[in-house]
């Protein structure tokens, strides 16, 4: 082509100087510098990514004419060729076209490979989208390859937002596995993550369909999210069946049964797929021994941990100025512990205000003060009660107490809890809480072992295993009193707190009470309801033993000072009498026939029952 600078040129008429008509562009065709090219959330409709360029600039060629002669576009020009060869004489010259290039092996592959890639940089263009709108924390989660990573953080720090984005990063990169996410209830965790999950897809236009009657995002690829709660066996149940790639738990550190959940659910759901991973995010315990607190203190290369607190979140305006805040508005101190664990997210630091049981050294139990007790007393005043929990997804409890109709002083002097155990060994643990008795250096000594009742949880399914105890083994199982448990509770802690309660600070009641404290509201104020993040299961069977001896001794609040009233021993035998009546009339199953060995222990330790 000739350099038009050479060319003698005619006159330029006024004319061509006029300034010349611009055509609007087609909808869709690629335009240099649109800013809607680089908006941070893609507009309705477009193709995301590195695929919505090259769509954009083909459809630009396709649209554009085919020369500066020929206004028409050049799709339409094409359409007519293709059109002339089909019906004209140049079929052969179509079945050529459509050999060498659409039917070619190599041509093919080709073009599935460049798919492939296409698909390839999409992916890694959208998850470039997602780290970049994360903090340096926050990415580093993200990039862990590690199969268990825990998050403990403080409050306002981003971690939801963090599980949010792995949860998306991971269903857009993998076309099989689903994900879940695990929260207390499924309210909490609709509340908590189901718009950041939706909101993220929509900013990434990444198509899918949420039901929310199904608590499903399901994804164009077939990868499903699922948005579950954990709060009680039945809920942990419904989640198994599953393949996860991915699960996520939130809040941990209020998570009942976070061991049963991890080891026997969710792990063995992840063996299916290379690379799984579980994912926990919390905020510190307020109480000591928790199996999150074991997570995070176990040494273990598989196994990636992280804390920050919020002054890493540089999405909060003023982020290091809302701790100074937070500390100003609440009366807080930097050794606050309230401060340290909820806000700093520091481990180890506990909830002491809010327990509800607070044991000391005049709370333990002293083999020899117990023996000098004992001798104080008059045989006939001394009585054992005891009490059983039974249960369905957390431990069955049984415990003795020994005390006094005429003394305040009370000993636990036998206890177990043990779960998943079946009814024969419950059976053999309370053997092993009457032969302790029986065999003990001075309390063998003691009468009324035999009238001793069984102060059983007979609510629920309770009740059948309760009428097998006592018909087909024997065992003297009362119903138990049950009525307004806050009032006892505080009763038991007024016990606790005088030392009238005595027990064995190694035990695994003191471990209860280590374990067992107050709720607390939004503005972290201490309720008069128990937390119930954790289940005491020894405590229901010291109540159950407790409650009829308060009822004889018409024990109140504030009486610790007070002597008790005298009440004839027969009192409590005969209302277990009546308990006993009663129960047996309600009985929903027949006694069943019992191993000859087993019935001769029975026997022989029960011979006076049918005086009863």
């Amino acid at each position: 082509m000739e350099d038009i600078s050479s060319q003698n040129q005619k006159p330029i008429e006024s004319d061509t100087l006029k300034k010349p008509v611009t055509k609007p562009k087609k909808k869709g065709a690629f335009v240099k510098g649109d800013p809607r090219i680089n908006r941070t959330i893609p507009g309705p409709g477009r193709t995301a990514g590195y695929s919505h360029f090259l769509a954009t600039l083909t459809a630009s060629l396709l649209d554009g004419p085919v020369s500066d002669t020929d206004p028409r576009p050049f799709v339409q020009v094409a359409t007519d060729k293709w059109k002339e060869m089909v019906i004209g004489k140049e079929r052969a010259a179509m079945n050529a076209f459509v050999n060498a290039v659409l039917l070619n092996e190599n041509k093919i592959n080709g073009l599935d490979g460049t798919l492939t890639n296409q698909k390839k940089n999409d992916i890694k263009f959208l998850n470039y989208q997602l780290h970049s709108r994360s903090f340096d924390q926050q990415q580093e989660v993200l990039f862990t390859k590690k199969p268990t990573a825990i998050m403990v953080c403080g409050r306002r720090s981003g971690k939801t937002e963090t599980l949010a984005t792995k949860i998306v990063q991971t269903a857009i990169s993998h076309d099989k596995g689903d994900i879940i996410y695990i929260g207390k209830t499924y309210t909490s965790a609709y509340e908590i993550i189901w718009t950041r999950i939706t909101d993220l897809l929509k900013e990434i236009n990444m198509p899918f369909t949420a039901i929310l009657s199904e608590q499903t995002i399901t994804l164009a690829s077939g990868v499903n999210i699922y948005v579950r709660g954990a709060h009680t066996i039945p809920d942990i149940d419904k989640l198994r069946g599953h393949s996860y790639r991915l699960c996520v738990i939130d809040e941990i550190q209020s998570i009942r049964h976070l061991r049963i959940l991890i080891n026997e659910i969710l792990l063995p759901a992840m063996a299916d797929y290379t690379g799984s991973q579980l994912f926990l995010s919390g905020t510190p315990p307020r109480i000591k021994g928790s199996y999150m607190e074991e997570i995070w203190q176990k040494e273990n290369k598989h196994i990636a941990k992280y804390h920050w607190d919020l002054t890493s979140n540089l999405f909060i305006p003023d982020n290091e100025k809302v701790l100074q805040r937070v500390m100003e508005e609440n009366n807080y101190t930097k050794e606050s512990p309230i401060f340290q664990r909820e806000w700093l997210g520091l481990m180890g630091v506990y909830d002491t205000d809010a327990l509800v049981f607070q044991p000391t050294i005049k709370n333990a139990l002293d083999e020899i003060n117990l023996k000098k007790w004992v001798e104080k007393q008059n045989p006939s005043d001394l009585y054992f009660s005891a009490g059983l929990d039974l249960g369905y997804s957390d431990s069955d409890a049984f415990v003795i107490l020994l005390g006094s109709y005429k003394r305040p002083e009370k000993f636990i002097v036998f206890e177990h809890k043990k779960n998943k155990q079946d009814i024969s060994q419950l059976v053999e643990a309370i053997h092993a809480g009457y032969h302790h008795i029986k065999t003990h250096a001075f309390l063998k000594l003691i009468p009324g072992l035999e009238h001793m009742k069984i102060w059983t949880d007979a609510g629920g399914g309770g009740k059948k295993i309760a009428v097998e105890l006592r018909q087909q083994y024997k065992l003297p199982c009362i119903d138990a009193i049950k009525t307004d448990k806050p009032l006892a509770i505080q009763l038991l802690a007024e016990e606790i707190k005088t030392g009238r309660l005595m027990f064995s600070l190694e035990g695994q009641w003191a471990d209860e009470c280590q374990k067992i404290i107050y709720e607390r509201d939004d503005n972290d104020n201490l309720l008069r309801d128990i937390d119930d993040s954790f289940h005491p299961d020894l405590l229901d069977a010291i109540l159950y033993a407790l409650r009829p001896i308060w009822r004889i001794t018409q024990t109140k609040i504030g009486d610790e000072n007070k002597p008790l009233t005298e009440t004839p021993k027969e009192a409590i035998a005969q209302w277990g009498a009546l308990q006993q009546q009663q129960a047996t009339q309600q009985a929903v199953i027949k006694a069943l026939n019992q191993p000859k060995k087993e019935r001769d222990f029975l026997d022989k330790m029960f011979d006076e029952k049918e005086e009863e």
